[in-house]
Order: C-alpha cells, then sequence, then structure tokens
C-alpha cells in the first residue's frame, strides 16, 4: 500500500484575488460604482434612447501573482479520507488600513498530520504597498491563529471605520477586531 503525501499547489484563489483587485482598480473605478449597476443609455433630444452600437471591452486576464509578490502556495490535503480534506479556501477582498488599495487575505487549509501537529496559519493577509505589489503582513498584523481554515468574512462589526475578519475553521472560528490607526497598519 503506497501513501501518498499532500503537497502545496499553487493556488487558484490567488489568481482570482488578483484578477479581481486588478478589474476593481481599472481606472474610473470608484467602490460604489463597482456595486451599482450601469446608468442608463442617455436619450436624445427627442426622447428616444440613442442608439449604441460600442460592445463593451472584453477583459483578458494575465498571471502576475509572481511580479505582485503573491508567492504563496495554498495548503490542501490530496488524500480524501474525510470530508474535511475537501474544505478549505477561500479569498477576501478589502482595504484593511483605509488606504484606498484593496488588500488581499486567502483562508489556509491543511492537512489530517498537520493539523493533528497544531495547524498552520489560519490566514494569510497581503497589504498592496503600490500598485499590484504586495507583502506579507500575517504576522505584523497578529493573525497568528493556527488551524485549519475554511473561510473568511469581512465586515466593520464595530462600527469603527476598519474592517474585520471573521475566519472559520475546523477546531474552531476566530474573529479578528482591526485595530488600524491612521498611522500604523494592522
Amino acid at each position: 500500500m503506497r501513501l501518498r503525501t499532500p503537497r502545496a499547489r499553487p493556488s487558484l484563489f490567488l489568481f482570482l484575488a488578483l484578477s479581481a483587485t486588478l478589474w476593481a482598480q481599472r481606472p474610473g473605478s470608484s467602490a460604489l460604482g463597482r456595486l451599482a449597476p450601469p446608468p442608463p443609455a442617455k436619450q436624445a433630444a427627442s426622447g428616444k434612447k440613442a442608439n449604441s452600437t460600442a460592445k463593451p471591452p472584453v477583459p483578458i486576464f494575465k498571471d502576475i501573482a509572481q511580479q505582485a509578490g503573491l508567492t504563496v502556495s495554498h495548503l490542501s490535503s490530496n488524500e480524501k479520507r474525510y470530508v474535511i480534506e475537501s474544505m478549505s479556501g477561500g479569498v477576501g477582498l478589502f482595504d484593511c488600513d483605509n488606504d484606498g488599495k484593496l488588500d488581499i487575505v486567502m483562508v489556509n487549509g491543511s492537512t489530517v498530520d498537520r493539523y493533528r501537529q497544531g495547524g498552520d496559519l489560519m490566514v494569510t493577509l497581503w497589504h498592496q504597498d503600490a500598485d499590484l505589489k504586495f507583502t506579507d503582513i500575517t504576522q505584523k498584523a497578529g493573525l497568528t491563529r493556527k488551524g485549519w481554515g475554511m473561510g473568511v468574512a469581512v465586515a466593520d462589526f464595530d462600527n469603527d471605520g476598519f474592517l474585520d475578519l471573521y475566519v472559520t475553521g475546523y477546531g474552531g472560528n476566530v474573529l479578528y477586531r482591526n485595530k488600524a490607526t491612521a498611522r500604523s497598519r494592522t
């Protein structure tokens, strides 16, 4: 009987998060504009809608994770003997320090053996320093809980103007209160 060992593999989550960050920060977009439907077509003086034949641009994606500093691999078990091994991962895009740039939080999975030994960090947080250049600030931000991460929600639960994180995971969930100030990053 041959045992398979789990391996880390590049994360599709990172590619999707980076693509969403690029799309959200395209010229002419605003935080509210990204969520609102497009404005109605302009009407001509006669009251009829202007005829528009212009097609919207087709998004073209390019993997730039390495150049952006997003170099972590997502850890997940490949044995799939237990239900928990098929559950992990997730990405949140939010502005952790209100600097106007989207930051990325990725939920990390684990393996049964690694979890039994204490697990890995449940999340990784990347701060966007410059246009699409990220720095891992997980430790600096105090996101040090170990376990088997499964999901993340982002909201300002204490209404202080800074977005907080709620991380779900096997063995317990954790609520991280963002205590950022105008002078420091979380």
